[in-house]
């Protein structure tokens, strides 16, 4: 295979890679009925950071009732000259668990936990 395809089919497999942010700053939790919308607000370490998301690590109910999730974003597919860009992530949460107590975020750098 000649070095152009291998480089693209490379770069394309790094795109698909999760990524953590860097770090957490802030977590909003707001209700409207059945669902919860859950806001992170974080930085990560360069510019060009795309489709940032969260992902529930639980599958079954925690016996604390704090619900875990993972902030993932995708990084810059070339260099980047290393500065802070804040991200965003939402989450809507249908028909979320009623014992739901908190919801606690994870970056690479940190964790913060929000009470409802």
């Amino acid at each position: 295979m000649e070095y152009c395809k291998l480089k693209a089919i490379y770069m394309e497999a790094i795109k698909l890679r999760r990524v953590f942010v860097s770090e957490v700053c802030d977590i909003k939790l707001e209700v409207e009925e059945q669902n919860l919308k859950i806001a992170a607000i974080g930085m990560a370490s360069t510019d060009g950071w795309e489709k940032p998301r969260l992902e529930l690590r639980h599958l079954g109910k925690p016996a604390d009732g704090i619900y875990d999730f993972d902030f993932y974003a995708q990084g810059p597919d070339h260099a980047v000259v290393p500065s802070l860009e804040k991200v965003i992530a939402i989450y809507n949460w249908e028909n979320f668990p009623k014992d739901l107590r908190g919801v606690r975020v994870h970056a690479d750098r940190n964790s913060i936990l929000v009470m409802r």
